[in-house]
């Protein structure tokens, strides 16, 4: 799938269909995104960037520039694994230079192609029902800053551009806010454990959320970030609390905390029960867009247990 882009947004939720192509006319340059799709045992969300720069009378500026990049559904980190310009091969009377330029970009691309080898992607489908037919996405605006709140058509949800949209995952009739974004535009890919949306939110940005759980963000002190997080994780994970988030804790802590945004505290409890080594459980008293926030301490040791 493609999706071309000059940065500009759509006004519509598109919560059914594929992202469309959006070309870019012109001498403006543009950008072509190719969802590659899931790798790494679904853990990660894949995608091709072409950036086509802007050209005058004499043709483009620069080399066009591809990025390989991967979107983290357990920790929303976001990589550039490889990258590289394409340039033609020059003939014999070119400098050196010029040569040594295009043996560099060869490589970068030799890279690229192995990493895709031992990465390979198994189809992404942007769809608004999850794949079991059980839920499904939909969307609600946040903040309305005119008389126009959206209206849907037999195929997608239509609002303003500058409007702030809760996309959603409902199942079972109940709604559960997956992300909350400023963008007007959006399409959802279910990962295949059905447990996360990669949301398409258009000009190059990919975000992953919840489908249907809490918003769970984990926080460790960032010198041990590495022995603390990844087991996190695959215990709560185990407990059906998968995580979106992670980062670094502002401050180190001798016991874990679970902090949890009002209507949560049940499911707070149950993540101080399944993070190793236990955890309190607090009110959240700070601005964030996660339900629970668990901030792992020196009690959750690499082979602790609750």
């Amino acid at each position: 799938m493609k999706l071309a882009t000059c940065g500009a947004a759509l006004g519509a939720v598109l919560l059914a269909l594929p992202s469309p192509a959006r070309a870019c006319g012109g001498n403006e340059g543009s950008t072509t995104v190719t969802v590659l799709g899931w790798t790494d045992g679904g853990r990660l969300f894949s995608w091709k960037t072409e950036t086509v720069p802007p050209s005058d009378e004499v043709g483009p500026s620069e080399p066009t520039r591809v990025d390989l990049e991967t979107l983290d559904l357990r920790t929303s980190e976001h990589r550039i694994v490889a990258s590289y310009e394409v340039v033609e091969e020059p003939d014999e009377e070119a400098d050196a230079e010029t040569k040594a330029a295009f043996q560099k970009q060869k490589q970068a691309r030799a890279k690229a192609d192995a990493w895709l080898a031992a990465h390979p992607a198994t189809a992404a489908k942007s769809q608004r029902a999850s794949p079991d037919g059980a839920a499904q996405l939909d969307a609600e605006v946040e903040f309305v800053n005119a008389e126009d709140k959206g209206t849907w058509t037999a195929k997608n949800w239509k609002g303003q551009a500058t409007l702030l949209t809760k996309l959603l995952v409902v199942r079972g009739g109940k709604k559960a806010v997956s992300l909350v974004a400023p963008e007007a535009a959006a399409t959802g890919y279910w990962a295949p454990d059905g447990k996360r949306v990669v949301w398409d939110l258009g000009g190059e940005k990919f975000r992953v959320g919840p489908a249907g759980s809490p918003r769970i963000q984990v926080l460790a002190p960032a010198k041990r970030y590495a022995d603390l997080v990844p087991p996190a994780l695959d215990a709560l994970e185990a407990a059906g609390l998968p995580a979106v988030q992670t980062g670094p804790a502002k401050k180190p802590r001798p016991q874990s905390a679970v902090f949890f945004a009002k209507g949560f505290e049940q499911a707070a409890q149950a993540a101080a029960k399944a993070t190793p080594g236990g955890a309190t459980v607090e009110a959240l008293s700070w601005q964030t867009d996660a339900d629970l926030v668990v901030a792992l301490g020196d009690s959750a040791t690499k082979a602790g247990t609750p």
